[in-house]
């Protein structure tokens, strides 16, 4: 059963931050988990390259998975994101320096720019 990352990360604004690399790293795979089940006919599988995350999109409303990750990824960026589409499959690559709350940020912007793509379709 998916949870929305985003409703979990609400509950905890008023947390210290932590220090180290863990908590980021869980939240990003929380995100990726969420973006996989909010979107099982978009995304078809999520990479992993240390804190670059890729997802691997399917075909949708007759635009084939390439123009689709071209389509997401300038969504996200023109939000802010640093995202590029490589193929079929789109990277987030969060920059080294970057509060939670940014990281955080960083990773919901796919979310919605899938919702706009897919509303597009």
């Amino acid at each position: 059963m998916c949870r929305s990352a985003f409703s979990r990360r609400r509950s905890r604004t008023n947390s210290p931050p932590d220090q180290g690399i863990g908590k980021p790293v869980k939240m990003i795979e929380s995100c990726f988990d969420d973006l996989i089940c909010d979107f099982p006919d978009v995304v078809e599988g999520a990479m992993e390259f240390g804190l670059i995350r890729g997802l691997r999109l399917r075909d949708q409303g007759g635009r084939s998975a390439v123009q689709v990750a071209k389509e997401v990824a300038a969504d996200s960026l023109g939000r802010g994101a640093f995202i590029r589409a490589s193929h079929d499959v789109i990277m987030v690559k969060p920059p080294i320096v970057i509060s939670m709350d940014e990281l955080f940020e960083d990773f919901r912007r796919p979310h919605w720019a899938i919702e706009i793509v897919v509303a597009a379709s």
